[in-house]
């Protein structure tokens, strides 16, 4: 398999060509062995794009969690797969208007040097009743702020929004230490809360007030980072290679 592999933020994904990819039945399965960090490539996710316009550009999007599960949206990814396309040329647009699960989200490159993008998206309008989320305790909640969530024989004030796919965040005067915001990530992504939606996970951030310093969890409790993230461009290195499925290749340095 060919690959790109990119990342937003420490938010790291493969792409296969556009167009190219495997019956959709299967793309689950490849996604977990592809982004196994011991035995794959390794990444946090694996999109599929397909462009169906070149300008003005318009894409297809889908995104599979490490553990092979299919996610709505990604915002990350989503910048991933426009500075992509942009980089490999399948566009002749800046603005790339994606098709994803969970209706079009526009997207604009805004700069770019080398192999490093500066991309804006659109994601919506947040939405934040428990129907919408979906968020599922068995009341009708306008909102869920601050609600005591039990999770890992803990309670734990949270707050949830959806973009698309659920969000659950926490917020602390100075984050756990890793193993412990790990275990309070996978407990809340498998909370049966969250089970009523199309997914079965949600994502999990825990945030320090005072550093301003933010990890987060996706499906598989598998951590992603953007620590300071005001303070920084969102720059995307890509890297190039081949995986057999027996052993990964060593990708070139990005330029």
């Amino acid at each position: 398999m060919r690959f790109v592999k990119a990342h937003g933020l420490g938010n790291d994904f493969l792409f296969a060509p556009p167009g190219a990819g495997p019956d959709p039945a299967a793309a689950g399965e490849l996604a977990r062995r592809v982004c196994d960090r011991h035995t794959g490539i390794g990444a946090d996710g694996l999109i599929f794009l397909g462009v169906e316009k070149a300008a003005p550009a318009e894409a297809r999007f889908r995104i599979f969690n490490a553990d092979g599960s299919e996610a709505e949206l990604s915002g990350n990814g989503l910048r991933c797969a426009a500075a992509f396309l942009a980089w490999c040329g399948s566009v002749k647009s800046p603005r790339i208007l994606f098709h994803t699960a969970v209706g079009d989200r526009p997207a604009e490159v805004l700069s770019s040097r080398g192999s490093a993008f500066e991309v804006r998206i659109g994601l919506g309008v947040p939405r934040v009743s428990a129907k919408d989320i979906p968020f599922d305790d068995g009341q009708t909640l306008d909102r869920v702020a601050d609600y005591p969530l039990f999770v890992v024989k803990r309670t734990f004030p949270v707050t949830c929004v959806s973009m698309g796919n659920p969000h659950c965040s926490l917020f602390f005067d100075e984050l756990p230490a890793r193993n412990e915001w790990r275990t309070i990530g996978a407990g809340i992504e498998t909370h049966p809360f969250f089970r009523s939606g199309p997914t079965s996970s949600s994502s999990a951030s825990l945030t320090a007030r005072r550093s301003r310093s933010f990890s987060g969890n996706e499906a598989s409790a598998r951590p992603w980072l953007q620590a300071r993230a005001r303070r920084r461009p969102p720059l995307r290195p890509f890297l190039r290679g081949s995986w057999t499925g027996r052993s990964r290749s060593r990708p070139p340095s990005a330029a």
